[in-house]
């Protein structure tokens, strides 16, 4: 990417360019959580639909043994979990961001300085007012 010619000028193109590598990670690192996520989800749903179809073809193949509401069940009692299943994995995702979020404020915390009150303390001068009196004299106003 060009930098403006007084980017050249100045001596500021390594700033702009760590300033904008940063923050093409930062943006890359929220599409990459997201990503993840939706991954998970396709995966949880194909792992469910393949226990799904096991559980028809068995059902299927020995139709003479096992009882239509067995399979039912089965099948309710798959679909159920999964979702279950799902619901805390989005949890726990939800949980782990909160907790990455507690921790940039506590690095942000502990890697700010202090300010010390008493170095910059201001003391008003001697001839300052003790009371202040705010006195409006013909004053008009008017909406348009």
């Amino acid at each position: 990417m060009a930098w403006p010619l007084s980017a050249h000028f100045f001596g500021y193109q390594n700033q702009f360019s760590e300033t904008t590598s940063s923050l093409i990670a930062r943006k890359s690192h929220s599409t990459l959580c997201m990503s993840s996520k939706k991954w998970l989800g396709l995966v949880l749903n194909l792992a469910v639909a393949g226990l799904v179809t096991i559980v028809v073809g068995v059902a299927v193949a020995l139709r003479n043994t096992i009882s239509v509401g067995f399979t039912g069940v089965s099948l309710t009692q798959i679909v159920s979990f999964t979702s279950y299943l799902k619901m805390i994995i989005l949890f726990w995702a939800r949980l782990q961001t909160a907790m990455a979020a507690v921790e940039r404020i506590r690095n942000f915390s502990n890697d700010t300085e202090k300010e010390d009150s008493s170095a910059g303390a201001f003391e008003p001068p001697e001839d300052l007012p003790a009371k202040g009196k705010v006195e409006i004299q013909r004053f008009s106003a008017k909406y348009m």
